[in-house]
């Protein structure tokens, strides 16, 4: 008798066929731009040259599983300008504190080292 396959084998499997999901740009900016609806876009359907297997296309676990994956990985993408503001605010929060310190302190003493 066959066995069916579990569900949390194709979840597995899902995920690991999302590891080198990307949206290209064009469809990156559609989905930003459709908001709530954005977790069903069909954005995220599996292509047959993405599975590892493409009888698992038929299997509503199986799609259901890479399209919450894809959305989950897409949802967590940042543009370079977040990573730059990330960056700058910690330069300048330690810039700050060197301030304050020095400040707090009267002066650094270069002859002492």
């Amino acid at each position: 008798m066959a066995q069916t396959t579990h569900k949390d084998s194709v979840t597995d499997i899902a995920a690991a066929d999302t590891k080198n999901f990307m949206l290209n740009k064009t469809d990156l900016q559609a989905f930003r731009r459709l908001g709530p609806r954005r977790r069903y876009s069909d954005l995220f359907k599996p292509k047959a040259a993405d599975v590892s297997d493409i009888r698992l296309l038929k299997d509503s676990d199986y799609v259901q599983a890479y399209r919450h994956f894809a959305f989950v990985k897409t949802r967590k993408r940042h543009s370079a300008g977040h990573y730059i503001l990330i960056i700058g605010s910690s330069v300048v929060g330690a810039i700050l504190i060197v301030a304050v310190i020095v400040l707090a302190t009267g002066s650094i003493d270069v002859g002492t080292y």
